[in-house]
């Protein structure tokens, strides 16, 4: 339980140092709401029961969280904490509760070593043994800095969960008013002329090139009148 109230603080840090989304796009959100309350009660009242109350209540309350994910796949890291729901559950169908490995809990600070043959467990976890199915995916990893030991599933679901508060808490832009958008405008748009006005001006004609005329020269056969050279200007017929 503390490691998830670290992950939802991570996630609101993270969140906070992203830079914001943009005022017009649309906010990520849960659908199902009441789904996820109803899953992390039962999972809370499985650990005051007993026995296989308590089992059921846990395999049930993981069912529904899945559901939940199941209807939430649009939320980045909901997927995430899907899978370690998931490791959790076969864990729990597996052995008849969640397996609990002595040498985590004395790793973790919880109990000392000459304790273990008598140290017992309420709600649906019990003290690991040679019978259990996959006991790897029981609570076998010690945390010594909170006194208490998980599985990886529960890892997962840690960074799934700060993943998803860090999606879900994102900024965004606020909206500008219509004084900020007229000002904005103002200053970033560029000059125009009026449409009456630029209407009015007269296009500037072009200067026309002028065009020499082709000089064609004749070479005169020896022996002939040679006729001084000038230019060939071409007949235009009138009409």
């Amino acid at each position: 339980m503390a490691l998830l109230v670290l992950a939802v603080v991570v996630g609101l840090v993270a969140a906070r140092l992203r830079r914001p989304l943009g005022a017009h796009l649309p906010r990520v959100q849960f659908e199902w709401v009441p789904l996820l309350g109803v899953g992390a009660v039962v999972n809370l009242g499985a650990y005051l029961l007993d026995g296989t109350a308590a089992t059921l209540a846990l395999a049930a309350s993981l069912v529904l969280l899945l559901g939940f994910v199941g209807v939430n796949p649009h939320v980045t890291g909901v997927a995430v904490i899907g899978a370690g729901l998931l490791l959790n559950l076969v864990a729990v169908v597996l052995n008849d509760g969640m397996p609990v490995r002595g040498g985590a809990l004395v790793a973790a600070g919880v109990v000392e070593e000459a304790e273990l043959a008598t140290t017992t467990f309420s709600g649906p976890r019990h003290l690991e043994t040679s019978a259990d199915t996959l006991a790897v995916l029981g609570d076998v990893l010690p945390v010594p800095a909170l006194g208490e030991v998980m599985s990886f599933g529960d890892l997962i679901i840690v960074f799934g969960a700060a993943d998803a508060v860090r999606e879900l808490a994102r900024r965004r832009r606020r909206h500008w008013s219509a004084d900020e958008r007229s000002a904005y405008l103002a200053t970033s748009a560029p000059a125009r002329l009026p449409v009456e006005a630029a209407a009015t001006v007269a296009p500037t004609p072009r200067p026309a090139t002028p065009v020499e005329p082709e000089v064609i020269e004749l070479d005169e056969p020896p022996g002939r009148l040679r006729f001084p050279r000038r230019p060939l200007v071409a007949a235009t017929r009138s009409s």
